[in-house]
């Protein structure tokens, strides 16, 4: 008996050296997949919101009054067709003064990615800037960030489960 409650002890003691290791390295794994899991995730859709400036951008042209979006209404429902994220956008010339889309939905005379928010909610934009008849015009897109949310949700909870299973075992 002496003899097994001293395998014991080993054990425990052994266990108790290597709890905190497998913890540490369990973590870093987690984050690390995390990390790998989430960029390409972001990159997405961030190519995607910065495509859909651009094709907007390529539909502005110079019109008798000045520079116009000209964009059939299906094409408008197309950009605007996301049953999850509510999608804004707007074409501003260099004054402020809005061509078309969202008149609430305000545009920097920036170009690339940026957060905002956008009717009390956060929002990814992607801006682009594009000359129509001797103008600079602006045009941004923005999507809310409720799908990125979910996902990253999901991304989560399976790492979670994964990394509780491996630390059990």
């Amino acid at each position: 008996h002496a003899r097994t409650g001293g395998m014991n002890s080993i054990r425990l003691r052994l266990l108790k050296w290597l709890v905190g290791p497998i913890l540490v390295v369990n973590l870093a794994g987690a984050a690390l997949t995390y990390l790998l899991a989430w960029t390409p995730a972001q990159l997405a859709f961030d190519q995607g919101l910065s495509d859909a400036a651009l094709v907007l951008a390529a539909h502005v042209q110079d019109g008798q009054q000045g520079p116009l979006l000209d964009l059939p209404s299906q094409a408008e429902q197309v950009l605007r067709a996301d049953r999850v994220d509510a999608t804004y956008f707007a074409v501003r010339k260099a004054d402020g003064t809005l061509v078309a889309g969202d008149a609430d939905f305000q545009v920097l005379p920036t170009t690339g990615m940026r957060d905002a928010s956008a009717r009390g909610e956060p929002v990814r934009v992607a801006t682009a800037s594009v000359s129509a008849g001797g103008e600079t015009v602006h045009v941004a897109v923005a999507k809310t960030l409720r799908k990125r949310a979910q996902i990253r949700s999901a991304t989560i909870r399976a790492l979670v489960l994964v990394e509780g299973l491996f630390t059990l075992a």
